[in-house]
């Protein structure tokens, strides 16, 4: 879990520090958060 802590902070920063980044990369990484959600609540419900 740490590492997946570390590489969104790095995402963020990126995306901060790149405001052209095209629309599709945020929307796929939005996409990547939820199923890592999805995933832990299952994980919670086990």
């Amino acid at each position: 879990m740490k590492v997946i802590k570390s590489n969104f902070h790095k995402f963020f920063g990126w995306l901060v520090g790149n405001p052209e980044v095209s629309f599709m990369t945020t929307w796929d990484f939005f996409i990547y958060g939820m199923f890592l959600i999805s995933l832990s609540r299952k994980r919670d419900l086990n």
